[in-house]
């Protein structure tokens, strides 16, 4: 009995190490996700969670900011904080079929098993929390 507990956890460290260098891929492959992308300017790194397998996108927004003196400075705020947030659920998804895709073709049974999730949140959200 212990030799098979010895062999089982043998085994999950062995799969674990295998996913700590997966992850490093996986950040690689979201760089290049977000450099591809015109929104996605490198602004601040992506993160990379390996225990919860939560990757953090941090997306520059595609509009300036408005002067102080714009009347129009709320509205414009809040319509793009709308279509920053639609811009990012339509991107989550095909970030989360990549980066998963890359674990299975790699062989990572931890990823496999808990699938990577993706967050895009802008400097503002980030900031904020």
């Amino acid at each position: 009995m212990a030799r098979a507990l010895l062999v089982l956890g043998v085994l999950a460290c062995l799969a674990f190490g295998w996913h700590l260098y997966g992850v490093a891929d996986v950040r690689r492959q979201a760089e290049d996700i977000r450099a591809k992308n015109t929104a996605g300017k490198a602004s601040e790194p992506i993160t990379v969670n390996p225990v919860t397998d939560v990757v953090t996108v941090p997306m520059q927004g595609m509009a300036a900011k408005p002067k102080a003196g714009d009347p129009f400075e709320e509205l414009g705020k809040a319509v793009g904080s709308m279509l920053g947030g639609v811009f990012a659920k339509v991107l989550e998804p095909s970030y989360e079929r990549e980066v998963n895709l890359r674990a299975r073709e790699q062989y990572d049974v931890y990823a496999i098993l808990l699938p990577y999730r993706v967050h895009i949140v802008s400097p503002a959200d980030d900031s904020s929390s």
